[in-house]
């Protein structure tokens, strides 16, 4: 552009110093003429490449303070994004701090029923009062408790190989083989207080055969925890109580699984940039607007498939995903 630009100036002085010798205004000798369009010619690249290095100079400029903006936005989500990771696995710590602490709360009052028995059992003992009656009232009750602390025992160990198991996936991000039905319980497992809390209840209508996949298990882990998340925080304002269904079925080689909740559905506002980063409508209630779109980018670019709003269902909210079995 600015090399036709200067060729067009170029001509056009020619033009007028020929126009001017031929209608002999002034007798010009040729030499002045050749100076003066000399002159002219340098006149004119100059102020043409000043203008043009003016300008790339400030081109520069304006692309290294873009680039530079724009690295600093990505890693300003980047961190909002490992944020929002750690907000989901504090979420998981808590709830799992809840649930472990009324097995664990139960356990220490068997066993402190065991000891209250086996003092009885001594002083009766030391007293010799002890009498048949006593001691199967003793063994009955030891059995109850026994079962009592174990049952309580086993279900805090339950929790915490879950957690732990969920924890790690999540942090460590590694392809493996895992049956998804199984593991999806294991992941409601781990939030179900913070369900519990909401007033919410959880069905899962799981496909009756196991599916197996051999993909990421933590990214399906967070998707799961970041819609329910997403459904309790924007779903049940001013409900009493709600449902959310968790729905998994085969198709061909794809898993498809479904979150739907008969809440407030999504506001029209944000129904077409529903996944975009940012978008919230409870930013002032700890909504960060990151949530759906972690998910959107694990679903797509993780795990290879697609998630979609489904603005047919008119009870609430409905996501469904659709992804391969073998990543």
């Amino acid at each position: 552009m600015w090399f036709v630009t200067f060729l067009v100036l170029v001509i056009l002085s020619g033009l007028v110093d020929e126009y001017i010798r031929s209608i002999h205004i002034v007798d010009v000798p040729i030499s002045v003429s050749i100076l003066y369009f000399t002159i002219n010619i340098v006149a004119v690249s100059t102020v043409i490449f000043g203008l043009f290095y003016y300008f790339i100079g400030s081109e520069r400029k304006y692309r290294t303070s873009l680039e530079q903006n724009l690295e600093n936005l990505k890693n300003a989500q980047n961190q909002l994004v490992e944020s929002e990771k750690m907000s989901a696995l504090g979420s998981l710590v808590a709830g799992v701090a809840h649930e472990v602490n009324t097995p664990l709360g139960i356990s220490i009052t068997a066993a402190s029923i065991f000891k209250n028995e086996i003092e009885a059992l001594k002083s009766a003992v030391e007293e010799n009062s002890l009498s048949k009656s006593k001691l199967n009232n003793f063994i009955d009750n030891v059995i109850k408790t026994d079962e009592l602390l174990i049952n309580n025992l086993n279900r805090a160990a339950k929790l915490i190989k879950n957690f732990k198991k969920i924890s790690v996936d999540q942090s460590r991000d590694d392809l493996r083989k895992f049956e998804l039905n199984s593991y999806i319980r294991e992941v409601i497992s781990t939030i179900h207080n913070e369900i519990k809390h909401n007033n919410v209840s959880l069905d899962l209508d799981l496909q009756a055969q196991p599916i197996f996949m051999n993909t990421y298990p933590g990214a399906i882990a967070q998707i799961i925890i970041n819609l329910i998340q997403n459904s309790l925080l924007h779903g049940f304002e001013a409900k009493e109580k709600g449902h959310i269904r968790l729905i998994t079925k085969e198709s061909n080689e794809n898993v498809i699984i479904i979150c739907e909740d008969d809440g407030r559905g999504v506001h029209k506002d944000v129904l077409h940039k529903i996944f975009e980063p940012f978008i919230t409508t409870k930013r002032n209630k700890g909504g960060t607007g990151l949530g759906l779109n972690i998910s959107y980018n694990l679903v797509t670019q993780h795990l290879k498939g697609s998630i979609k709003l489904d603005t047919t269902y008119q009870e609430g909210a409905r996501f469904v995903m659709t992804m391969p079995k073998n990543n």
